[in-house]
């Protein structure tokens, strides 16, 4: 009756005894320190199954083993509702990774290991309390491998625990992969799956935890980062498959990173560098997406393809003329460069460009990258004779950008979208955008917080038009919209002079909210739900509009004081003055509705005639 479980006992030995032999070697020049069961000095206890004298649980298992001994845990007893804390050198080995199930019941962590050389294999770990592990790491010269952890809030969490080797492990849809924090250092994570959704990290290093390889992992996070590394120096992240994550792999103050040999597929930014130094990115494939710099320099990055072709980075370079075939041009403080005759294609950002001077752009297609053209910082420019379009859908894709730049040409440039989020966002000073031809429902030009640039003689075709907000000082000339508006907000000083708005289905062809002392004159709204429109807004001028067939309320204003309308065509000959409704509103707090006091004035002396174009 004994030869069952004898049996049993006899394969589980050949299990451990096969384990001990092969052991886990790491792949990339880190030294391990083997773990103390190796010396053969050990006992084996069991855990479920029907042999005699086996654990029912596996904590009292544990509680009774010394160092070097081995826990096996049959699968015939699972799942095995127990928070486990190992604190004793052991190995705790399952016998069926899909099928030995230690299930946390949603209270605390699932398995706690505060001992060093610990080696756990073969489980599945699951269900976690909130912000809690499926295992938590609180020891060094740990191994981990061949487990499944799933619908833990985190997978696997370190605090201060080093040289640990976690790899061959499918840790898919926890709320975070792998975390290492508080100097968790010199740790190597490979040959992983993880998989999940959510807007957090497969893998998630931060608090100087240095010095960690990361290599042959499959990560993919839906909606989050694949791989996060904060203020930790050192890491080595090599040879491992990024795909279809929000962020694939972000980089953010952590110096002397090498990332080598990734394949880094389909996410919205395939690699980021941000306030770092000191990296090297050599040997990636990148496809459908790219690398991305923030406030970064003295990084060597080379042998880099993206969608086939190379990726051209330059730091400190000048004097170059760019019409080689590229997948992504990246410019780092250049100056007097020339890029034309390029096709760029289906990455995170066709062309960036973080300072330098006295770039020309030209004859270049950026066609569906999430950001076609973006310019920071950067001086004396011309953009011109250019075609972007953006046909793919990402939230608030940045066609073209420009910030904190100054001395800026932008002209006769295309373009289009079909998406429904495409803006431009000109956020320099002394930016000239003009002659271009603009077409999208939704393309939006968006000035921001700036000052003396100049929007002339663009044509929105379709279009959402212009949209100034924090700004002064700047003109808006001659533009033509169909279908959009011209929109100012909290801005002041600003000439909008001699624009085209035509069929426009948004509430009014202008509106100037909280803005102050700005000129609105020789404008022509025609066939627009409604015309001009002010709100909180003072000391404005509104003169010689051509204002007509603009709905019911071809303008409007609440509580808008001391603005002037004067001499304005409405459409046909007024020859009293034209009375302009409004209202005065007296907010008296919740939960209290707001009184509405009705309100006019007037354009005393409206012209008769259109005003001529400008």
């Amino acid at each position: 009756m004994q030869t069952e479980p004898l049996l049993r006992k006899s394969l589980a030995v050949g299990i451990i005894l096969l384990f001990v032999g092969t052991g886990i070697i790491p792949s990339i020049g880190q030294k391990i320190e083997k773990s103390s069961f190796l010396s053969f000095k050990w006992n084996i206890l069991y855990v479920g199954g029907s042999g005699p004298g086996n654990y029912t649980k596996i904590q009292d298992a544990i509680d009774n083993t010394s160092n070097g001994d081995t826990v096996f845990v049959y699968d015939e007893s699972s799942p095995y509702y127990e928070n486990l804390l190992i604190n004793r050198s052991i190995n705790l080995v399952g016998e069926n990774t899909e099928t030995t199930i230690i299930d946390g019941n949603q209270t605390g962590d699932v398995v706690t290991l505060t001992a060093d050389q610990v080696t756990l294999r073969g489980f599945t770990v699951r269900h976690s309390e909130d912000t809690h592990a499926g295992i938590l790491l609180r020891s060094d010269q740990n191994t981990i491998t061949n487990m499944s952890i799933s619908g833990n809030d985190y997978a696997i969490s370190a605090f201060s625990s080093k040289r640990n080797t976690v790899s061959f492990n499918e840790m898919n849809y926890n709320g975070f992969g792998i975390r290492l924090t508080g100097a968790s250092a010199q740790n190597n994570i490979s040959d992983n799956t993880i998989i999940t959704w959510g807007f957090d990290f497969c893998i998630y290093i931060i608090n100087a935890s240095d010095d960690n390889i990361i290599s042959r992992n499959n990560l993919t996070y839906y909606e989050g980062t694949a791989l996060y590394v904060f203020e930790s120096q050192g890491t080595i992240i090599a040879n491992n498959s990024v795909k279809n994550s929000k962020e694939g792999i972000l980089i953010v103050r952590a110096n002397d990173t090498q990332i080598l040999g990734n394949f880094i597929q389909r996410n919205d930014d395939g690699l980021s560098l941000a306030e770092t130094t000191g990296n090297t990115v050599s040997r990636n494939t990148f496809i459908n997406d790219g690398l991305f710099v923030y406030d970064t320099f003295d990084n060597d990055v080379f042998n880099n393809t993206v969608n086939g072709k190379p990726l051209i980075y330059l730091e400190g370079a000048s004097n170059k003329i760019l019409e080689a075939d590229a997948g992504q041009i990246i410019l780092i403080n250049c100056h007097d460069i020339t890029i034309k005759n390029q096709t760029i294609h289906d990455t995170n950002v066709g062309i960036e460009i973080w300072g330098g001077k006295n770039i020309n752009i030209s004859h270049t297609n950026l066609i569906n990258n999430r950001r076609n053209l973006y310019l920071t910082q950067v001086n004396s420019t011309a953009i011109k004779n250019n075609a972007l379009t953006s046909n793919e859908s990402h939230i608030f894709m940045q066609t073209l950008l420009i910030d904190a730049g100054q001395d800026i040409i932008v002209t006769e440039n295309t373009i289009s979208t079909t998406d429904p989020y495409t803006y431009i966002l000109i956020g320099g000073s002394t930016i000239t955008f003009s002659h271009n031809s603009l077409a999208g429902k939704s393309l939006q030009l968006i000035l921001g917080n700036v000052k003396n640039n100049t929007i002339q003689d663009n044509t929105f075709a379709p279009g959402e038009g212009i949209w100034l907000q924090g700004c002064s000082n700047n003109k808006i000339l001659r533009n033509s919209i169909t279908d959009g508006h011209i929109r100012v907000e909290n801005s002041k000083n600003n000439e909008i002079l001699g624009n085209t708005i035509l069929n426009s289905s948004s509430e009014y062809g202008i509106t100037l909210d909280e803005s102050y002392r700005n000129t609105i004159t020789k404008n022509t709204l025609q066939h627009c739900a409604g015309g001009i429109t002010l709100t909180s807004s003072r000391f404005n001028r509104i003169s010689k509009n051509n204002i007509v067939d603009c709905g019911s309320k071809p303008a409007w204003f609440s509580n808008a004081f001391c603005n002037r309308w004067l001499r304005n065509y409405w459409g046909a000959i007024q020859l009293s003055p034209k009375i302009i409704h409004g209202e005065i509103v007296i907010s008296r707090g919740w939960p209290y509705p707001n009184i509405v006091i009705p309100a006019f004035t007037a354009d005393l002396f409206p012209r008769q005639l259109p005003v001529p174009s400008e």
